[in-house]
């Protein structure tokens, strides 16, 4: 009976230190699970505040593409705008051209005009004196 007491106080110690350390497992388990959790936690956090920064991409970007096309429409019609001007200011340098060519013309002729009419009265005030000569030459004539 002494044996088997010793036996039993033998099997006793050794399940007594399996328990420990299965419990010394069990915590140890306890604490990766945990460990585990928290990491499971933290992810899944992260991913859902990637799927909110995602949401407010998204968003702006809905937002963002009809400004785009409002621009491109606004840059396309302001640079047909500015072709316009172009044309218009090619076509009023053209005019101007014209404008001075003919103005010149006018000079020109106005001048040669100017010119004419002087020689006119030149020769006007020539023939006058001529006969103003004249007529004193005669008047010499007729006192001999």
């Amino acid at each position: 009976m002494h044996e088997a007491r010793l036996a039993a106080q033998e099997a006793a110690k050794a399940i007594s230190s399996d328990l420990k350390s299965l419990e010394t497992r069990r915590i140890e388990l306890g604490d990766a699970i945990d460990a585990s959790s928290s990491a499971l936690l933290d992810a899944e956090d992260k991913i859902e505040k990637a799927k909110e920064m995602i949401r407010k991409a998204n968003l702006l970007l809905s937002k963002a593409e009809p400004v785009r096309l409002e621009e491109i429409a606004r840059l396309e019609q302001l640079k047909a705008q500015s072709d316009e001007l172009s044309r218009q200011e090619l076509a009023q340098r053209a005019s101007l051209g014209e404008v001075e060519s003919r103005l010149a013309q006018t000079a020109s002729f106005n001048e040669a005009e100017l010119r004419s009419q002087a020689l006119v009265r030149a020769a006007d005030d020539r023939r006058t004196r001529l006969a103003f000569l004249e007529e004193r030459i005669r008047s010499y004539d007729v006192r001999l």
